[in-house]
């Protein structure tokens, strides 16, 4: 087995011992040899004695050896590699409040062990080795040794660290550096990188972050997120979905809403527009998959963000109305309907001389009734200013409203 041994504070009294299953390459003539899975490390394995472990040092780094000695080569598949850090007690248990209960209770950890007369800290293997070196450095206050910038999926690595041993405090101010220092910011489409910013900052408690992020997900989300194996607090995308189906649920219930005020005349006086804008609506909805059937939850492959953009699309066509026929509707300043209704649009008129040239042998039914529907035909069309996005909007600027953002402390 191959042993990493790296002194955090070369007068420190506790091994942390994580131990990892090496991944080696081979050649490519090489037989591949089949994997073997890893044993489990168990918290009361007999101890390794101190030669086994005892590093050899180049100016206070670490080096790695071999448990016999030799020194390290990496030969066949399924290797061990066991990673030590040698740290202090007392900075542990100030920083880390899981450290802090493990060492006040009679746990074998909390004991010094006989063969070295130090503690020793077996951790599993779920973390980053490097982002678990950075939090011990922080702890040990070695901010010398630290880098000065750090990749988002660093960040991520170390708060899978931090959220684990519970030393928030200790890596807040660093990881807001890091952060700052960032050439991304938060995506404003759904992707792996929006849901590790969620998690960095549900861990570090970056209000604004959580904020930004938890509103894009609720938005663009089209169903449940992947958390990407990351351990979310409780409750967190179960929220957002809730928040996403109910918003999409709420939006066909005010879309039908509408729909039934069209056919009433509280919307316009006009039959003609309520008629227009109700047949628009219904066809829009058609062409959107919003009608009918209409749809449930859980709304699966929808996101509220496409869902509103298309509804901010619909329109209606412009209507005109007679202008001799204007004293059937009422025209008050608080009438929608005509309120800044100003332009007009002249037509062109069937020539009345035209009828006058025609034969009398020609003459007949239609063209009396031409002749009869010409002086019907208006001089003069007034535009109708009602349209079917002054019916919508509102309910769009109230579902948007009601995208409100989540909480880090509600979890």
């Amino acid at each position: 087995m191959t042993v990493l041994y790296e002194n955090i504070d070369p007068n420190g009294d506790t091994l942390i011992i994580i131990s990892y299953l090496a991944v080696l390459t081979q050649s490519a003539d090489e037989p591949v040899a089949a994997e073997e899975p890893a044993a489990a490390v168990e918290p009361l394995a007999v101890e390794e004695p101190a030669a086994a472990y005892e590093p050899d040092h180049i100016d206070g780094h670490s080096t790695l050896s071999s448990i016999d000695g030799t020194t390290h080569c990496h030969e066949g598949l399924g290797e061990r590699l066991s990673e030590r850090l040698k740290v202090s007690k007392k900075h542990l248990t100030v920083a880390s409040r899981r450290a802090r209960v493990m060492f006040q209770r009679d746990y074998r950890e909390s004991r010094e062990t006989e063969v070295d007369g130090l503690y020793h800290w077996r951790i599993e293997p779920l973390f980053d080795s490097e982002a678990l070196r950075i939090v011990m450095k922080v702890v040990h206050a070695q901010a010398q040794d630290l880098p000065d910038e750090v990749t988002l999926q660093m960040i991520v690595s170390i708060a899978e660290v931090v959220d684990d041993l519970q030393c928030h405090d200790a890596l807040s101010f660093f990881v807001k550096v890091w952060i700052n220092r960032l050439s991304e910011s938060v995506p404003s489409q759904m992707c792996d990188e929006l849901v590790q910013w969620i998690f960095v900052a549900s861990v570090f408690g970056l209000d604004e972050k959580f904020k930004q992020a938890t509103r894009v997900a609720i938005m663009r989300s089209t169903g449940p997120i992947d958390i990407l194996g990351l351990p979310m607090r409780p409750g967190i995308f179960d929220k957002i979905e809730q928040k996403r189906q109910d918003l999409l649920e709420d939006l066909i219930a005010q879309l039908n809403d509408v729909l039934n005020n069209l056919c009433s005349d509280r919307s316009c006086r006009v039959l003609a527009c309520r008629l227009m804008m109700l047949g628009a609506l219904t066809h829009e909805m058609k062409n959107t998959n919003l009608h009918s059937p209409r749809p449930a939850r859980p709304f699966r492959n929808q996101s509220l963000s496409s869902a509103l953009e298309a509804v901010r699309q619909f329109d209606s066509p412009s209507l005109y109305l007679p202008s001799e026929g204007i004293y059937h509707y009422s025209f008050d300043e608080f009438d929608s309907s005509f309120q800044g209704s100003k332009e007009d649009v002249w037509v062109l008129q069937k020539d009345t001389l035209s009828s006058s040239r025609r034969k009398k042998k020609d003459r007949g039914l239609f063209d009396a009734e031409d002749d009869e529907q010409l002086s019907k035909t208006p001089k003069r069309l007034t535009f109708h200013c009602c349209r079917l996005q002054a019916h919508l909007e509102p309910v769009i600027d109230l579902l948007e409203a009601k995208v409100f953002t989540l909480d880090i402390g509600g979890f």
